[in-house]
């Protein structure tokens, strides 16, 4: 008798070529959810730099009304001193305000700048473009739209991928066994008669 046992391991597993093809499709899904939740990042980043920058210029546009306006009080406070309807204490008062507010203005000024930077790196424009600077108007703010899930997907599908890939690895590493049995005799099993 002929006893003989073989064990083997192939080298194309079809399990596993199974497993490569379904970690495929979802590597490529979880690819496109963190492309459309980067999508949304930039647009949330771009338009929360745009308000800075509307914030800023308006804030701009205030300051040098009341700048205006101060100046306005400082040039009557100069002819109520000479007329000796104030003292030269109030005097110094209002112009120290409009020395404050003139700081205050060259500070929103230097931010505005520092927004309009921020904005242009954010959007990717061009040092050359410029923005419109005549009217405050109020952007929708990015909401969640749906529920939190569409945002947890991501991190959902690549916690699949994680589990696939090990999946794919222990099918790859581990054998795959044939066991066989050949009985070769010249002697047969049962005994012929004739």
């Amino acid at each position: 008798m002929d006893y003989r046992f073989d064990a083997s391991q192939s080298l194309g597993n079809l399990a596993a070529n199974k497993q490569r093809k379904e970690l495929a499709k979802t590597n490529i899904a979880l690819f496109m959810s963190e492309k459309a939740l980067l999508e949304r990042q930039i647009i949330f980043q771009v338009q929360q730099n745009w308000h800075a920058w509307a914030y800023h210029t308006e804030q701009i546009r205030l300051l040098q009304q009341q700048r205006d306006l101060y100046q306005n009080i400082v040039e009557k406070a100069a002819l109520q001193l000479n007329a000796g309807e104030i003292n030269r204490l109030d005097k110094i008062l209002v112009d120290n305000q409009l020395i404050l507010l003139s700081k205050t203005l060259t500070n929103a000024e230097l931010e505005n700048q520092q927004a309009l930077s921020n904005l242009r790196q954010t959007a990717f424009l061009n040092q050359d473009y410029i923005l419109p600077e005549n009217a405050f108007r109020e952007l929708t703010l990015p909401g969640v739209t749906g529920s939190a899930s569409s945002l947890t997907a991501p991190f959902l599908q690549q916690s699949e991928v994680a589990k696939a890939e090990t999946i794919l690895q222990q099918k790859q590493l581990s054998p795959e066994w044939s066991f066989g049995y050949f009985n070769q005799s010249i002697r047969p099993d049962f005994a012929l008669q004739g």
